[in-house]
Order: C-alpha cells, then structure tokens, then sequence
C-alpha cells in the first residue's frame, strides 16, 4: 500500500503500524530495519492527548511518527518527550508537516529531566523535522543529543517555541539545527550551543530567525552558528558567554547578527568567502570580505537596512559572501 502525505520529498520503504486513535504513547515496534522503518502516522485533523511518557523508540530504532494535515498531539502534564528513550535507540524520527499540523505540550517535569529531548546519552542520528508551516511548542527544556546528521531541521515556514532553556549539541558528539526558508526558532530563556563539544547551527534565507530573550552560550569548542543570505540571529540580552577558549564561532555569509553585546573583534567570527568558512586575520581582511557593525538608533532605520522590524538599538553584524539559496525541499512523503 501507498500513503502519501503533505511534507518534505522522500521516499520511505516502510510498514505502517498504527494511526490515529491506534496509535500509543510508546511507539516502539521491533520490525522497523533500516530499509523497512515502522512508521506511526496522526493525520486528518486527529488530536492525540497522552497521559504517559510520549516516546519515539524505547527499547528500537528505526521508528517514525508523522503528523500531518491538520493533525495535533498535546500534552499539559508534566510528562516526557523523547525521539530515542536509550542508548540502545538510533535512527527514529518525528515528521511534523502541514500549516495545521502541530506537537504541543506544557511545564518542566517535577525531576528535572528535559522536558523533549532529540535522542539520549549514547543514542545517534534522531531526527526532529518541523516542515510547510507546521509549530512546535515546548513549555519546558528542549535538548538536542549528538548526531552526524541534522537533528533538528525546520523549513518553509515552520516554526519552533521553546519557552524555557535550549540545548544543542549535549556532551557526547555534533548536533546539527538547520533553519531555513521563513522558519523561525526562538528560545524564552537561555540558549547553550556545543555543551563540551561541537555543534553546527545554520539560519538561511529571509525571513529565517534564530532568537533568544535570554543568555546565548558557547560552552563547547569548535562551534558554528551561522546566518546566511538574509537570515537573523537576535540576541536582545546583553550576554554572550564563552565556557571555554573562543574556538567557536558567529558565521556571516549575508545574513545578520543582532545583539547588545560589544563584539569589537573579528575574533568571534568566521566569514564565507564563496567556497568555506575563514576566521579573517585582521579587521582589514573581515571587511574585505564585506564585514561591518552597526548601532541603528531606531526600528525604522534597522528596517530599512536589514527587512527586520524591532531592531532599534540593536548592533547588527553583517558581512560574507552569499550562499547558494537552499530550495524548499518539498510537498509529499510517499509511504509504500
């Protein structure tokens, strides 16, 4: 059989195991493999709301859950959320695809446990991927466990609201957030990129955003967060924290940083110069490279440099060569 559903391009071989009403908490079929995944599909504007611990692969891998067209899954106890319970998961997935299509649930667990995490210590390659306008919104912590894939990609004005601390990247390897073509990211408190190692961070596209209304750390080494071809990186509090020696970066390539942080050395940044990343040896080869800062008095001044309202009183970092423009990748899944 063949189910075809609204989100990005791909083709999965796969066995449908559950939908709708069908579908449990723990979704953890043993016959997923990596040519024939286990896939557990809401669609047509079903609402889930569960009671237990939501997980994507306890004990397995190679487990999908898609929500789609419409549909939702909520949650307002304080319950977690997991893409891979244990080390012994890898490679399990959530599809979020649809302007009306939605994961939603609410406060911190009482043990203080993340409240949605994307893998788990020793798991790898989980993915989260919110598409075609699809949201995300987390009233507790948002992780993202190691992977050497992207573990969190957002596109084509999708959008991701976690109201307490993000982290990206854990201790154990890279995460990788991919944010691009309209979509938005934004943190109500505190953002941590790499956390004792690398993490690979990229906002492409006008209209992309990154933003936080609290500290922005680096507490790992040999990081990249990156701004490309029009995007934004905000950052309204007046704290940008090195945990270690300033081995990671802000990447420009035509996109903007804005910040209330006094970054007077090119040392913070990397600059593209049309085929990779360089970390310019003066501020005469950073502005070779189109690099610049600039303080705007008012909003209506940001606007007109940048396209974004409500920088007035912001620096904003700009400076690189442009990117290739990343396409959106798409319209449908096809399940056979």
């Amino acid at each position: 059989m063949f189910a075809i559903l609204c989100a990005t391009v791909m083709f999965l071989q796969a066995g449908i195991i559950a939908t709708n009403q069908n579908v449990t908490a723990r979704m953890d079929s043993s016959s997923g493999s990596e040519n024939d995944r286990a896939v557990y599909i809401l669609t047509d504007g079903y609402s889930a709301d569960y009671t237990d611990g939501v997980y994507v692969g306890y004990n397995n891998s190679y487990i999908s859950l898609i929500v789609s067209n419409g549909a939702s899954l909520t949650k307002t106890n304080d319950i977690l959320f997991y893409i891979s319970r244990k080390l012994t998961c890898s490679y399990n997935k959530l599809i979020i695809t649809g302007s009306d299509s939605k994961v939603q649930f609410g406060p911190l667990s009482a043990d203080g446990i993340f409240d949605f995490a994307v893998g788990f210590t020793g798991s790898t390659n989980n993915t989260l991927e919110i598409l075609d306008g699809a949201s995300f919104t987390i009233a507790g912590d948002f992780i993202s466990y190691p992977s050497v894939l992207p573990s969190v990609i957002m596109d084509n004005n999708s959008s991701l609201h976690c109201y307490s601390r993000s982290y990206l990247g854990g201790t154990h390897g890279v995460a990788s957030l991919s944010i691009k073509n309209g979509s938005t990211f934004y943190c109500g408190n505190r953002v941590s990129v790499g956390g004792g190692r690398e993490a690979l961070v990229e906002v492409n596209g006008f209209g992309s955003k990154l933003e936080t209304s609290g500290q922005f750390r680096y507490s790992g080494t040999n990081s990249l967060v990156s701004t490309e071809n029009d995007a934004l990186i905000r950052i309204p509090s007046a704290s940008i924290t090195y945990y270690t020696d300033p081995t990671s970066f802000f990447g420009l390539a035509g996109g903007f940083l804005a910040c209330k942080d006094n970054m007077d050395s090119t040392i913070y940044f990397k600059l593209w110069n049309g085929t990779s990343w360089v970390q310019p040896a003066s501020l005469a080869a950073a502005e070779a490279l189109g690099w610049s800062k600039t303080t705007y008095a008012t909003d209506e001044e940001a606007l007109a440099e940048t396209g974004y309202d409500g920088l007035g009183g912001y620096t904003i970092y700009t400076g690189g060569e442009r990117m290739a423009p990343i396409v959106p990748d798409g319209t449908c899944i096809i399940i056979k």
